[in-house]
């Protein structure tokens, strides 16, 4: 659960070596640790959301701006936070959305920084019967 980002040799961005290694298949030592493939990586746990808040990560590779957007499945704005990062390679941990208001459904998550976009599914759903 940890989020340490790697950049893989197959030049695509874990969210640590635990993920490159089970996830990607990527060898022991084949990505580079403390460091994202590019501008800026995101990352959103869980993405089945029951009761609990989902936590943000971001990591910003470069100083700059970045803007989180949260889209329902209708295209519809929900949710809208700014970012900014004052130096290379800071990191926005375990930052809190909050779904409270959020209707059941499907969900994008999107990021725009540095000319990148990122995107990333999530849904809101009912908690199992126990």
């Amino acid at each position: 659960r940890d989020f340490q980002p790697v950049c893989g040799c197959d030049n695509k961005t874990y969210r640590n070596d635990c993920a490159a290694y089970f996830c990607g298949g990527l060898n022991g030592n084949s990505w580079t640790t403390g460091t994202v493939c590019s501008a800026f990586f995101i990352d959103l746990y869980p993405t089945a959301i029951t009761y609990f808040p989902p936590t943000f990560n971001l990591f910003m590779k470069q100083p700059g701006p970045a803007t989180l957007y949260i889209f329902d499945d209708f295209g519809r704005l929900q949710y809208q936070r700014n970012f900014y990062a004052t130096f290379a390679g800071q990191t926005f941990l375990d930052q809190e959305l909050p779904v409270d208001n959020l209707n059941l459904g499907i969900y994008i998550a999107m990021v725009l920084a540095s000319g990148e976009k990122q995107t990333v599914k999530f849904a809101k759903v009912v908690e199992p019967s126990r």
